[in-house]
C-alpha cells in the first residue's frame, strides 16, 4: 500500500496485498479542501486546551507518572490479566479470551445467537472497528446500531469513523443536515434533537449493549468507560446484557493507577481533568441488590497480536490510552484525514500499532512513511511513547525485509555523509547547485509534466517512479538554509541545535486563558499545591468545585440546610413531572413520581463532589435506578458540603478499596451530556441530561 498527498489535496493509493487479520480498507482518496478545515479546527481546538491542561497541572511529573502506571501494567501482563479476571468472575461477570479477530467475532456473535438476542446498542470502540464487530452481528442477522452521535453519523452514511475521538471530523454540518433531511445546518441544536430522538427509541428497545472498556482494573475486576455523551451509560443501563470488548494491553494494577489515568486521559484529550461521564462497572448488580441495570455481563479480552509484542522494540506502543492527541499534533495527519490510513487506528498511533500487530502483513509496513518525523507525536503523548523512533524503526524492518541493493547502498552512503553538519552543508550547496540544472533539464524532457504551479506530476525516468505517486516539487530560487538565515539573521545556518517540535497548528492562545475561570481560587485538586503548603481549608475547596462545575456548563446553589436545599429543589422542577430516587433527603421535593422514560427532571442524591475536576460520583442500588439518572432531560442533584474533597483519588476511595467494591455501577458526571461532533460545535444533551443543577447544603 501507498500513500502520498499531492498539492490539491488527494492522496493516491495502491492497494493492500495480503490478507490481514484484522479489518483493513483501501485508503481513501480525501480530503477536500473543505475537510481539511474541520481538521484544522479540531488541531486548533486540542492545541489551545493542550496549553490550559499544562497550566492546571505538573504536566511533565503527571506524563512520567502515567508513562510509568502503563509500563508496569503492560510489564506485568500475565499476572494481572489473571488477577482481572477472578475478579471479573467473583463479581458475576463471564470472561471470554479471544485470540484472534476471527475468535472475537464468533464470541461475540454467538453470545447474541445463543440468547436469540437481536437488537444490538452499541458504543464507540475503535476495538470494535479493528476487529470487524459489526459486519459479523449483521452477517448473523443481528441489527448494531451506534449510538455515539459521530458513529451514528458514519454508520447511516455507509462511512468510517476518521478519529479516535471524534468519528466524523471529516464531515460538514451541511452533510449531516442532508442525511437528518433537516433544512438548516446552522441549526446543531436541531440536528442533534434529531438523533437524539431516533437513538433514544433503539436504547429503549435495545437487547444488547456492547462496548469497549478504556481500563480495567486487576485489583477487583472493575471495567473503566470513559465518555462525553451517555451512549455508554444508556447501552450498560438498560439492555439485560452488557458485552464489553476490551485489548488485554488495557490493564492497570490498582486504584492508585486509575486515579491517575482516568484524569490523564480526558487531560490528553480535551485539556479537561475530568470525561462528562466515567462509568465503573463491577460485574453485575443484580435484583438483590436493587440495581436495574443488566443480567450478564461479559468481557471479551482480545490479544490479536498484542501479547507478541512484548519484549520487543515496539512494546511501549502498547502503552497507548487512544487519546488521539498524536493525531490532532501529527502535520500529515491534520492533511490527509483518517481514511488515508486504511486502518482503525489513524494517525502516528496507527501508522505504528497496525503494522506492529499485523507483522507488516498486507502492505501495512507502509503506514510508517506516512510521517514527517517531526517528533511532535511523541511530544504530545501523555504516556510518554517514543512514536517517531518506532516509527523509524518498523521503516528500517520494512526495508530489511524487502531491500533493493542500489537503493540501499545509495541511502546507507547519504546517511552517513548527512550525519555529519560538516558534509551536509557541503553537500547541500554543492549538490543542489549542481543538481537544479539537471533536474529543470530532465523537467522540460517530459513534456506536459509541468503543471504551471511549480509541482511536477510526471517527470521522466529515472525521477518517474516517484512521480507515479506523488507530485513534486519545481526547482526553488534559493535553498532552505537560504531563506533560514533571512529570516532568522546572520549565524543561524549554522545552528546545529535542534528546535522544539509544534504540538498543533499555530493558533493564538488568549493570555491568562487558563485562569479566568478561576481567577481567585487556588488550585486545590489533583497534588498541584506547592510542595510544604497546608492543606486547603473546607472554604476553598468548596469554592473550586463551585468555579469547576460552572465551567463545565452546570450550576451552582449554595444554602444553610437540608430544607433549603428542597425548597431550591422544588423551585428548579417548577411544576415539571419527576422521577427521583428513594434517599430520604429527597423527601418533599416532588408529590408524586414519574416512570423515567417519560419524566422531565430526575432528582438524585450525590455521594461526593470532586473539587479539582466539577465532577459529582453516585451509585446505582437499591431506590436508586439508572434510568432514573439517565433519561430525563434535566438533572438535580443533592450534596451535602462535607461531601466534597478535594481530589479524584479521595473521591474514588469513596467507593473502591484494592480488596473490594460494594457497588456493581458507580458514575462519576462531570456537567451535561455533550458533544462537539459536528464540525466541533459544542451542544449540550445529546443522550444524557442536558442540564445540571447541584444544590450544596450543610
Amino acid at each position: 500500500m501507498g500513500h502520498v498527498h499531492t498539492r490539491d489535496g488527494d492522496v493516491r493509493c495502491q492497494g493492500y496485498g495480503e490478507r490481514v487479520s484484522r479489518v483493513i480498507h483501501p485508503p481513501r482518496h480525501e480530503p477536500n479542501p473543505a475537510v481539511r478545515v474541520n481538521l484544522h479546527r479540531a488541531a486548533g481546538n486540542w492545541s489551545r486546551n493542550r496549553v490550559v491542561a499544562k497550566q492546571r497541572v505538573d504536566w511533565t511529573a503527571w506524563r512520567a507518572r502515567a508513562q510509568a502506571i502503563r509500563e508496569d501494567a503492560v510489564g506485568n501482563l500475565p499476572g494481572l490479566l489473571a488477577d482481572f479476571e477472578s475478579r471479573v468472575v467473583a463479581a458475576g461477570g463471564t470472561v471470554h479470551h479471544a485470540a484472534t479477530a476471527e475468535d472475537a467475532r464468533r464470541i461475540v456473535v454467538g453470545l447474541c445467537t445463543e440468547r436469540g438476542l437481536t437488537r444490538a446498542v452499541k458504543s464507540k470502540s475503535m476495538l470494535t472497528e479493528e476487529l470487524g464487530i459489526n459486519p459479523a452481528l449483521e452477517g448473523a442477522g443481528i441489527a448494531s446500531i451506534e449510538t455515539d452521535l459521530g458513529e451514528y453519523i458514519v454508520q447511516l452514511l455507509g462511512d468510517r469513523p476518521s478519529h479516535i475521538l471524534a468519528p466524523a471530523v471529516h464531515l460538514s454540518a451541511v452533510d449531516v443536515a442532508k442525511l437528518f433531511g433537516h433544512p438548516d445546518p446552522e441549526d446543531t441544536s436541531g440536528l442533534v434533537a434529531h438523533a437524539r430522538s431516533a437513538l433514544r427509541a433503539a436504547f429503549l428497545e435495545g437487547d444488547v449493549g456492547i462496548t469497549g472498556v478504556n481500563f480495567g482494573i486487576a485489583s477487583t475486576g472493575t471495567l473503566v468507560l470513559v465518555e462525553s455523551e451517555g451512549n455508554i451509560r444508556m447501552c450498560t443501563s438498560l439492555p439485560r446484557v452488557h458485552i464489553a470488548l476490551m485489548g488485554v494491553e488495557k490493564i492497570l494494577r490498582d486504584w492508585d493507577a486509575a486515579g491517575h489515568m482516568v484524569q490523564m486521559l480526558p487531560l490528553a484529550a480535551h485539556g479537561k481533568p475530568a470525561a462528562t461521564y466515567t462509568s465503573y462497572v463491577t460485574g453485575i448488580g443484580g435484583a438483590s441488590s436493587g440495581d436495574d441495570g443488566p443480567d450478564e455481563l461479559h468481557v471479551v479480552l482480545v490479544d490479536d497480536g498484542r501479547l507478541a509484542l512484548r519484549g520487543t522494540e515496539l512494546e511501549s506502543a502498547l502503552n497507548c490510552i487512544r487519546c488521539g492527541a498524536c493525531l490532532y499534533a501529527c502535520p500529515v495527519y491534520r492533511q490527509v484525514g483518517g481514511h488515508a490510513y486504511g486502518t482503525a487506528y489513524s494517525g502516528p498511533i496507527g501508522a505504528v500499532i497496525t503494522p506492529a500487530l499485523e507483522g507488516s502483513a498486507g502492505g501495512t509496513a507502509e503506514l510508517a512513511w506516512m510521517s514527517s518525523l517531526c517528533g511532535a507525536c511523541t511530544e504530545a503523548c501523555p504516556v510518554g511513547i517514543p512514536l517517531d523512533e518506532h516509527l523509524v524503526t518498523l521503516r528500517a524492518s520494512a526495508v530489511r525485509a524487502d531491500p533493493s541493493r542500489a537503493q540501499a547502498a545509495f541511502w546507507e552512503a547519504w546517511s552517513r555523509l548527512w550525519a555529519r553538519p560538516g558534509s551536509y552543508r557541503a553537500l547541500a550547496v554543492t549538490g543542489g547547485k549542481a543538481l537544479a540544472p539537471a533536474w529543470a533539464a530532465a523537467v522540460r524532457v517530459g513534456s506536459g509534466s509541468g503543471s504551471g504551479d511549480g509541482w511536477i506530476s510526471r517527470a521522466p525516468y529515472p525521477f518517474s517512479g516517484w512521480t507515479s505517486e506523488r507530485d513534486a516539487p519545481g526547482v526553488p530560487r534559493e535553498t532552505f538554509r537560504e531563506r533560514w538565515r533571512k529570516v532568522r539573521g546572520p549565524g543561524s545556518g549554522s545552528d546545529n541545535g535542534r528546535t522544539d517540535a509544534v504540538a498543533g497548528p499555530p493558533e493564538p492562545v488568549a493570555p491568562g486563558a487558563a485562569s479566568a475561570l478561576s481567577e481567585g481560587v487556588r488550585h486545590v485538586g489533583g497534588n498541584i499545591w506547592p510542595s510544604g503548603d497546608e492543606p486547603p481549608s473546607r472554604a476553598e475547596i468548596v469554592e473550586e468545585f463551585g468555579v469547576r462545575v460552572v465551567a463545565l456548563d452546570g450550576v451552582v446553589h449554595v444554602v444553610d440546610t437540608i430544607d433549603d436545599a428542597r425548597a431550591v429543589a422544588r423551585d428548579l422542577v417548577a411544576g415539571a413531572t419527576v422521577s427521583r430516587w428513594a434517599d430520604p433527603e429527597l423527601d418533599g421535593i416532588a408529590d408524586a413520581d414519574t416512570p423515567a422514560e417519560s419524566a422531565e427532571v430526575s432528582i438524585l442524591k450525590a455521594d461526593v463532589g470532586v473539587s479539582f475536576t466539577g465532577a459529582i460520583g453516585f451509585a446505582h442500588h437499591h431506590g436508586r435506578p439508572r434510568r432514573s439518572a439517565l433519561l430525563p432531560d434535566r438533572q438535580i442533584a443533592l450534596l451535602h458540603r462535607d461531601r466534597i474533597v478535594a481530589t479524584t483519588q479521595e473521591a474514588l476511595a469513596t467507593y473502591f478499596t484494592d480488596e473490594a467494591t460494594t457497588d456493581a455501577n458507580v458514575v462519576f458526571a462531570a456537567g451535561p451530556s455533550r458533544t462537539a461532533d459536528i464540525e466541533q460545535r459544542m451542544m449540550l444533551g445529546v443522550h444524557a441530561p442536558r442540564s445540571l443543577d447541584i444544590v450544596v447544603y450543610g
